[in-house]
């Protein structure tokens, strides 16, 4: 709820995702305010990553992704695997580090895992990331 000395309240239904912004452009009008539409919006991309996934000790699996030696993760059990990447996904990304080769970009996946403890996976990782977009004028 919004409200301006002197005026009644402006009321804005409970929205699911983001305001629209001819919502908001009606409230800053009937609220007095300046109105300046934003210039730069975030909007979320789904991409897709392939992870090589192995066996450690114990339940343990260590997880790397091709095209990006310094991102690694490890999970207590298989059943960790995906989260556990995204969340190393989101950490390069968070912090500035390149992100591998996506597969919607052309990435293949590996094909010679010899060199890996055994057993080892090749993954695909659903990742959602965060991009900042200019807005349409």
């Amino acid at each position: 709820m919004f409200t301006k000395p002197g005026r009644d309240y402006i009321s804005v239904p409970n929205l699911r995702g983001g305001m629209p912004s001819g919502t908001l452009r009606s409230i800053a009008r009937v609220a007095g305010w300046a109105w300046s539409p934003p210039t730069v919006k975030e909007r979320k991309t789904l991409a897709h990553y392939y992870a090589i996934a192995e066996r450690g000790d114990g339940r343990t699996w260590w997880i790397t992704f091709p095209g990006r030696d310094g991102i690694v993760s490890a999970a207590d059990g298989a059943g960790q695997i995906v989260f556990q990447a995204q969340d190393a996904l989101a950490s390069a990304a968070m912090y500035g580090g390149r992100l591998p080769p996506a597969i919607e970009d052309g990435a293949k996946p590996p094909a010679d895992l010899s060199e890996f403890e055994q057993p080892a996976i090749v993954m695909v990782i659903p990742f959602e990331h965060t991009t900042e977009a200019k807005a349409a004028a």
